[in-house]
Parts: structure tokens; sequence; C-alpha cells
């Protein structure tokens, strides 16, 4: 499955078998500053590149909730979605990594998630709200929401800790009729 705009050269696909080496590389082979706004409270371990694409990777293949964002051929990141409700289906949370920070601002994470909710809009016809969740210390996050259209529709103070503060959790939310759809083209692409 290929995803793109008719303006840009961002898009987005399936990920593939042979991409996984690849997309460690891009998420963990080099400098992993995003892992410092992606839930860092967590404290997620680095996995090696072996057991990457073995288990966590091995998930993400033909996953149409998980999606490789390609700019000029290059993975450079990933989008995913997840149902907050389980079977019901009717909850559905987005979410972006773009592991590259001299990426970051260049509107690449609006174009990507753009094209991604609208997709999923259109994947789920039934889905009445697509929303996300991050955390205070999260400024580029908050400000790709705001940018989206998104509304803010919950701030639970602090509830996550890290670095000796505690940091609010912040909910994003847009309802289908208040999202202003982005033009993309979707492919089904075979190997």
């Amino acid at each position: 499955m290929l995803i793109k705009h008719e303006t840009t050269h961002i898009h987005l696909r399936t990920i593939r078998q042979e991409d996984l080496p690849n997309l460690w590389q891009a998420a963990y082979g080099g400098d992993l500053i995003w892992m410092a706004y992606d839930a860092p409270y967590f404290d997620e371990p680095v996995p090696s590149l072996a057991s990457y694409v073995s288990d966590e990777g091995r998930r993400h293949v033909g996953n149409p909730h998980r999606l490789a964002i390609i700019d000029e051929d290059v993975i450079i990141g990933t989008v995913n979605a997840y149902f907050e409700d389980g079977d019901l289906k009717t909850w559905l949370e987005v979410g972006i990594g773009i592991y590259d920070a001299s990426l970051w601002n260049k509107g690449i994470g609006f174009e990507a998630l753009g094209m991604y909710i609208s997709y999923l809009f259109n994947l789920y016809p039934k889905i009445r709200r697509i929303g996300f969740t991050t955390w205070s210390g999260n400024q580029g996050m908050i400000r790709l929401g705001e940018k989206l259209g998104m509304t803010q529709e919950a701030r639970i103070r602090e509830v996550r800790f890290w670095q000796g503060m505690y940091w609010d959790a912040i909910r994003y939310g847009v309802l289908r009729e208040a999202w202003k759809p982005v033009k993309y083209t979707h492919e089904t692409v075979t190997d």
C-alpha cells in the first residue's frame, strides 16, 4: 500500500520485511534524541537489530496500522494507529515518529500525519474521532496537533514523572466533521 499527496515528495507505505534493517538504523542507529520526546518516562530500552527484526519490527511488516514515512526513497519515520478501546473499534489513536531531529520543524510531520488521518477516516467510515496523547514536554507534538486543527480535549495534570519533574498528559482529537481532509492518492502496490 502506498499513500501519496499530490504536492509533496513525502509518502507513506506499508513496511516490508526488507525494510526492517533500514528502519532500525533510522530509529536506533544514530542520534536517539527522538526518544527523549516519545514517552521517555517509560524508559524503553533500545533494541538490538537482531531483536528488532525478530520481534517488534516483524509485527510491523504488512501492518496497515504502522506505515513507513518515506522522503526521497529513504525511510525517515513511521505513523501508527491503534484502537484504545480494543475490539469495540470506535476510539482510534495515532502516533508519529520522525527519527532524525534535523528533519523536525520542516512540515514533514504535518504532511505525513495529515495524509494518515485522512486515510484512516476513509478506511474506517464509522469512526467519529481520531486523536493522540502526548505530554507537556513534547512541544513539537502539541504544535502539530494545533496545526492540524485538532482540539486539546484533556490535560491530565502532573501524571508523567521524568527528570525529577512532573509533566502533564495531553490529549488531542478531531471529529470527522471538523477534519479538513488532506487530498491524497492511495495505491495498492504489489511486490
